[in-house]
């Protein structure tokens, strides 16, 4: 969604979102860290399988905020599930927007 919605001048209300935080299976995004990439023939793409990487936490924070402040209305919410611990400090633990 976010290249689709990165792309257009759209705005939403709200976000509602449970991102990918890598916990149990690994957070992964498609892509290549190769710096010479190869062109999918047409005839191929209706099976290719795109190539993925590991994708941070922290960098999923910071495209899931990054994406709100370009695509949220002024006023407009962002909803999110966070996991955390006993000791979470929300000053401190709580991802914000730079």
């Amino acid at each position: 969604m976010f290249h689709s919605v990165s792309s257009k001048n759209v705005s939403f209300d709200a976000i509602i979102t449970d991102p990918p935080y890598g916990i149990r299976a690994g957070a992964r995004k498609s892509g290549t860290s190769k710096e010479r990439t190869k062109v999918i023939p047409a005839e191929r793409r209706h099976d290719h399988v795109p190539q993925t990487q590991v994708y941070p936490v922290s960098d999923v924070m910071s495209d899931l905020l990054t994406l709100a402040a370009r695509s949220l209305t002024m006023g407009g919410r962002m909803v999110y599930l966070i996991p955390s611990l006993k000791d979470f400090d929300e000053g401190q633990d709580l991802p914000r927007h730079p």
